[in-house]
């Protein structure tokens, strides 16, 4: 009974850490209005009902639950991440790079106080 017990206290703690334990050499790069990342592609990884009100210009829209399925899509070359959270950022750039991608960044998309906000509709 201790091992089941055991083995299933670590089959959670693998799932949970593995969401939420930071990916090793990816660094945060700043996110400021009109920049342009040379040579490296963008991918959001934000869902598409949230990316199409903030786009990023020249950014593959890809959100996060495709990105198996779709990675071969990618350009053969460095990548940075635009996520909601960490937790979508770490999961994206593990899935990546099991296939073959290098994750040079990462921005997390609303933390940028000088880029333009996508106004309201409600009100309209």
């Amino acid at each position: 009974m201790t091992v089941v017990m055991t083995a299933l206290v670590m089959f959670v703690l693998y799932h949970i850490l593995y969401r939420i334990w930071p990916v090793h050499s990816v660094h945060k790069v700043p996110m400021t209005p009109g920049k342009s990342f040379t040579g490296r592609a963008v991918v959001d990884t934000r869902d598409y009902q949230i990316s199409y009100k903030d786009p990023y210009p020249q950014a593959y829209c890809l959100p996060l639950a495709y990105l198996k399925r779709h990675a071969g899509e990618l350009p053969d070359q460095p990548l940075v991440l635009i996520s909601t959270n960490e937790v979508e950022k770490n999961m994206a750039a593990r899935v990546l790079r099991k296939k073959g991608f290098t994750i040079e960044g990462y921005a997390i998309a609303g933390e940028c106080e000088e880029c333009p906000k996508v106004p309201c509709m409600a009100g309209s």
